[in-house]
């Protein structure tokens, strides 16, 4: 599942972060949230902090809806490209994707006002 792009152009450095809720009600199902960037608005790479510490799961589903609703800061790389997404990758336990039962993504960011 994909947010929508963010452009960065307007976005203050440092004060971008993403609003996202995950639910998983199928058995294994492991969703974890990523930030991704883009110059283009095609084509996408994901986005580190500095120490590239990996994208930590944000629900496991037990076979009863689990939920979670998280504050996810934007890593750094994220002021130095054109656009930036937050992505929902998903998995059975531990295998290939799957679709995520239900999620969204919306961000908040004070505005760069630019030069005084």
């Amino acid at each position: 599942m994909f947010g929508n792009s963010q452009p960065t152009g307007v976005v203050a450095t440092g004060s971008l972060s993403a609003h996202v809720y995950a639910k998983a009600t199928t058995n294994t199902l492991v969703i974890t949230p990523k930030w991704q960037v883009s110059n283009d608005g095609s084509t996408w790479f994901d986005a580190y902090g500095s120490n590239r510490a990996a994208a930590v799961a944000m629900v496991t589903g037990t076979g009863s809806a689990v939920t979670d609703t998280i504050a996810l800061s934007a890593p750094e790389a994220v002021y130095q490209y054109k656009f930036a997404r937050v992505v929902l990758t998903s998995t059975v336990g531990g295998g290939g994707g799957v679709g995520v039962d239900e999620a969204s993504v919306s961000y908040s960011w004070r505005q760069f006002l630019g030069m005084p």
